[in-house]
Order: structure tokens, then C-alpha cells, then sequence
């Protein structure tokens, strides 16, 4: 009867080591997978921060040749720019002195600018920027 119980034990034991080996292998596995896996997008992370930063320097250099292009035709058409921005008719305020003047005359004064085609002075220039 002992040596039953005994052989039935040690059977129960058997299985049990078997069943734990098995598991413990399984979870191995898992545990190996789960690192390539890891690795695999460690990879891929150090891939795209080297693209990312790749980008920014070739992005900043773009920027100053396009920075440096820019200054150079500036430099290059600098009347041409400042004669752009002021527009060929400028509203200009009057200042009302009297009723009998403002009968006579708007309240709002329409200053010409220049005729297309024909260069604006350098003093005109100067009057319109400093009425705007």
C-alpha cells in the first residue's frame, strides 16, 4: 500500500516537473520574442530620429539659401520693393479749420500717386510712407 502511494507520488511528481519545464519553455519563448520584437523597434526608433534629424539640417540649410536668394534680390530690386508697397492712391485725412472750408472742400482728400509706368520720386516716396 506504501509503496502504491509512494509510485503514485512520485508519478504526480514526474508530471508535475514535466508540466512546470513545459510552461517554464513556453514562457522562454514568449520572453524571447518579446525582446526581438523590442529590439526590432528600438531599431526602427534610432532609423527615424537619424531621418528626423537628417531633415532638420538639410531643412535649415535650405532655409538659408533660400534666406540668402531672398537678400540678394532685395538688395538687387530694393526701389522697385519700396515703390510696390505704396499704392498708386493714398487717402489722406484734412484737418477741418473752419466751416466755411469744409462746404468747399471733402473731408477726405485723394493724393495721387505715380502714373503707371513712370518711375516715383524719391521724395514722393518719402511723403506717402509718411502719410501712412
Amino acid at each position: 500500500m506504501e509503496r502504491a502511494k509512494l509510485h503514485s507520488n512520485m508519478v504526480w511528481q514526474f508530471q508535475f516537473i514535466k508540466q512546470n519545464a513545459i510552461h517554464l519553455e513556453e514562457k522562454e519563448k514568449r520572453e524571447k520574442e518579446l525582446l526581438v520584437q523590442i529590439i526590432e523597434e528600438a531599431d526602427e526608433f534610432k532609423k527615424r530620429k537619424i531621418t528626423t534629424e537628417n531633415n532638420k539640417v538639410a531643412n535649415r540649410e535650405r532655409e538659408k539659401l533660400i534666406k540668402r536668394s531672398f537678400i540678394a534680390e532685395v538688395d538687387k530690386n530694393h526701389w522697385k520693393a519700396i515703390a510696390d508697397l505704396i499704392p498708386n492712391e493714398v487717402p489722406a485725412m484734412e484737418k477741418k479749420r473752419g466751416k466755411k472750408d469744409t462746404e468747399k472742400k471733402p473731408s477726405i482728400l485723394v493724393v495721387q500717386g505715380p502714373k503707371p509706368g513712370k518711375p516715383t520720386e524719391l521724395s514722393r516716396m518719402r511723403q506717402m510712407l509718411r502719410r501712412t
